[in-house]
């Protein structure tokens, strides 16, 4: 017993003498890091050329990357964020939402926003980053093929309602047709691998609460609903597996949103690229998208005006009015954060 504690003892003085000896180096590096910044009479040295370019560009970085409150707007964004909101306002009876989100500072607007609305095929980019993703971890085989049963038949969009039944696919092929041309076949296929159940747990993670609502939808629900919000959350996130895997399968499944069919927020920001997926039915008409400008910015637009109601024009309004705002405000941040480069 008494050499037990005898070695206890030795064990803690060795430690407390470890810790004391790490205590003395920290000390004594801080003290020759400090030193190195002051010359011999303790004053702070002048930075190099160089140093003090680097200081001012990552001063530049860091206030460029901050948002810009509403009370400090300039007047013009304030009338034309004012125009904007007018744009659904004096609508109010229809049901609409939007949701603008600036990439780099996180600066918004919206209406509506957090309102579940009908889908349509909006929430197809969900499964299609939920397979995506899986497969980079490979925890799904993106060259695995599914056979086309009747059960998946689908009068809706896309080619395979006039393919017959019994044809094999691979799940990459099934994806690039969900997202491209809204292909419902190829997306029941999908559901059928993945299940909802899965990609909604999956999305938890961004922060989505609205997608596939209301819970519990049957397999003949392709849609569900989703918010203005969640829509941006849900491409914000392909977004970001695209900037992690620009060679690889990311840049493979962005490819699929920049060609994807019937751009209603693209034509509203000509010369740039966009990655969008539509969602259109009778009673329903939307669009999500990334606008991969210098600048990038997420916007989804989700309205009720359905195929008849002006829905087209609608959403390319709001897009051009948003963009404008969007380019107004970086160069409100370009000119707030300019002193820091002079």
């Amino acid at each position: 017993m008494e050499q037990n504690k005898k070695r206890k003892l030795h064990l803690g003085r060795i430690l407390s003498f470890i810790v004391i000896i790490a205590l003395i180096a920290f000390l004594i590096g801080s003290f020759i890091k400090n030193n190195e910044k002051l010359d011999n009479n303790g004053t702070p040295k002048e930075l190099t050329p160089e140093e003090k370019l680097k200081q001012q560009q990552n001063a530049h970085a860091t206030c460029m990357r901050e948002v810009i409150k509403e009370e400090d707007l300039k007047e013009e964004i304030k009338n034309e964020i004012e125009t904007l909101k007018n744009l659904f306002t004096s609508n109010s009876h229809l049901n609409f939402a939007f949701a603008y989100l600036d990439i780099n500072t996180g600066f918004t607007i919206s209406y509506n926003a957090d309102t579940e609305i009908y889908a349509a095929s909006v929430t197809k980019t969900a499964p299609a980053l939920y397979i995506y993703d899986m497969a980079s971890v490979g925890r799904i085989n993106l060259d695995k093929k599914r056979v086309n049963e009747p059960r998946f038949s689908n009068s809706g969009s896309g080619i395979l309602k006039n393919r017959a039944p019994g044809g094999e696919y691979t799940l990459r092929y099934l994806t690039e047709l969900m997202i491209t041309i809204s292909d419902n076949i190829a997306t029941r296929i999908l559901q059928d691998e993945v299940t909802h159940e899965a990609v909604r747990a999956y999305f938890e993670q961004f922060g989505v609460t609205s997608l596939y609502t209301p819970a519990g939808l049957n397999f003949s629900s392709l849609c569900g609903n989703i918010t203005a919000n969640d829509g941006n959350r849900i491409m914000l996130a392909i977004y970001n597996f695209y900037q992690e895997n620009k060679t690889g399968l990311g840049g493979e499944l962005w490819n699929y949103f920049l060609d994807s069919d019937y751009k209603m927020i693209g034509p509203g920001v000509e010369g740039y690229k966009v990655a969008s997926k539509y969602g259109w039915a009778i009673n329903a008409i939307h669009d999500t998208a990334i606008v991969y400008s210098d600048n990038p910015y997420a916007l989804t637009v989700l309205t009720n005006r359905g195929r008849v109601g002006g829905g087209q024009t609608f959403i390319r309004d709001v897009s051009t009015k948003v963009n404008r705002i969007h380019n107004l405000y970086h160069e409100q941040k370009t000119q707030s954060c300019a002193f820091h480069l002079d």
